[in-house]
């Protein structure tokens, strides 16, 4: 397989991987604007540090309702980053090594993140609030 193809593949997942985490985000972070109010969550985000800000391992401790709501797509969110890095490890690794058939690899995790990020759109609404919360 030319190097352009398989460069093309691996941008587009990149691409798919970026825009799933950030919708992952947006709905848990929205999870929070819920209970609380936009401002108060702002606030609570400049608090933390870092690495927090990363893994959102803060959010829990803010939440008192929709708390098992928040953690199935919280569980999903940190599935997410912790599979990134073996992912492309295993990409780079079967694009060294099987050249053409690589490419069903390609596919398979871009179904999967295809997947994931229909099953988030379907936990918003049109302003990309989350619309399964209690009040």
């Amino acid at each position: 397989m030319p190097p352009t193809i398989l460069g093309t593949l691996f941008v587009g997942l990149v691409l798919l991987d970026c825009i799933d985490i950030s919708d992952l985000r947006r709905l848990l972070i929205g999870i929070l604007i819920h209970e609380r109010n936009r401002k108060s969550a702002n606030r609570i985000y400049k608090e933390q540090e870092p690495l927090a800000r990363i893994t959102l391992s803060y959010l829990p401790l803010h939440l008192k309702k929709n708390r098992q709501y928040f953690s199935r797509f919280y569980r999903l969110y940190h599935a997410e980053l912790i599979s990134l890095l073996p992912q492309y490890l295993l990409l780079i690794l079967f694009a060294a090594l099987c050249g053409v058939q690589s490419r069903f690899a390609f596919y398979g995790f871009a179904g999967i993140k295809l997947l994931l990020g229909v099953i988030v759109s379907l936990q918003v609404d049109s302003l990309r609030r989350p619309n399964r919360l209690k009040e």
